[in-house]
């Protein structure tokens, strides 16, 4: 990544830089299995990735490996780098990122966190005293570390719910019957990406056919309380929309109005909302 600033400026612009550290167990030697190497790699940038997404900034870095070491710890240090050089957002992506870490490490979350995120890490800290003895994080020289405190922290942000009754509209794609589940889910135009719909057997027939359809279901919504979109809804309702001359993204632009609300009072008003 090429250094940037004023002619004549002599001062170094630092690129931001994000280190994974992983121990082994004493019993494999401090050394970290091949398996939790890719698996703790993979849970980062499956985080990262929807940090960027939850500020609108996806797709916007990737990022190269910079520094490998197997020893005990083992390090990976990674860069983010900007697919762009109109819109460097890397130094955004890993501030937000860092402080939804931090804050879950302190007890100190309070803003509202896609459950992805959450889920993610809380992953990353599962085999902590089970096939890896520590995993922490490095951004730009501050420790972070992801332990079974962590896990627990996490655990309870994710417990905590709340709902509301309101409708849901998305592509009914999935269903499992099996052992009375009933359950389905349906994967909306924007986010979050899928819901899953609990509903009744009187419902079942209903529900079958509708699969492969665009539909909107009506009920109790549930939200886990760190996340500002729904995550499941019991279904009361279900009816299959006229599958023809469905608005696209494209046709929607611009109908919301210009307001001063901020955005989580939005989501609790939308929240608040009848069907």
């Amino acid at each position: 990544m090429k250094k940037s600033g004023r002619p004549g400026d002599k001062r170094k612009v630092v690129d931001p830089k994000l280190t994974l550290v992983l121990e082994g167990l004493a019993s494999e030697g401090g050394h970290v299995r091949a398996s939790d190497l890719q698996k703790e790699l993979s849970l980062l940038l499956a985080f990262l990735h929807k940090a960027a997404e939850a500020e609108g900034m996806e797709d916007s870095v990737y990022y190269v490996v910079t520094a490998l070491r197997h020893d005990s710890p083992a390090i990976i240090e990674l860069e983010p780098r900007a697919m762009s050089d109109a819109a460097d957002h890397r130094i955004a992506i890993l501030a937000k990122a860092s402080a939804v870490v931090s804050e879950v490490q302190t007890g100190a979350l309070q803003r509202r966190i896609d459950t992805d995120q959450l889920r993610a890490l809380r992953e990353m800290a599962r085999p902590v005293g089970k096939t890896l003895a520590s995993v922490s994080l490095k951004v730009n020289g501050t420790r972070l570390t992801i332990g079974h405190a962590f896990e627990k922290r996490i655990i309870k942000i994710m417990a905590s719910e709340e709902t509301g009754r309101g409708s849901i509209r998305g592509m009914l794609d999935s269903i499992n019957i099996h052992a009375g589940s009933n359950k389905f889910w349906i994967y909306p135009d924007t986010r979050p990406s899928k819901v899953r719909c609990d509903f009744s057997y009187d419902l079942r027939k209903a529900a079958i056919a509708a699969v492969g359809y665009y539909v909107e279901v009506s009920g109790l919504i549930a939200y886990k309380s760190a996340a500002p979109f729904p995550y499941m809804i019991t279904v009361e309702r279900l009816e299959v929309l006229p599958q023809d001359n469905l608005p696209t993204l494209y046709d929607i632009r611009g109908i919301a109005e210009k307001t001063k609300v901020p955005a989580e009072e939005l989501v609790r008003q939308a929240r608040n909302a009848t069907a």
